[in-house]
């Protein structure tokens, strides 16, 4: 198609977090504690946190240690 503009799709694109990483998004903190991608936004905004998160940037990500402390908690 001549002329026809490149639209932005939004490709899934999953990933297995690196077990060398020190964090990982929400979204795979909340897949790991059995939470919608949805839910694990709200628990991290949720005050008190229920999801602990650092801000780097203008990314929050959730600490990997936190994540393994917690899962040894329940």
């Amino acid at each position: 198609m001549k002329g026809a503009t490149k639209t932005n799709q939004h490709r899934k694109v999953r990933r297995k977090p690196s077990p060398n990483r020190r964090t990982c998004t929400i979204p795979e903190a909340g897949e790991v504690l059995g939470l919608s991608r949805e839910s694990a936004y709200k628990a991290a905004k949720a005050e008190p946190p229920e999801i602990y998160t650092v801000q780097i940037g203008r990314r929050k990500l959730v600490p990997v240690a936190w994540l393994n402390k917690k899962l040894l908690e329940v």
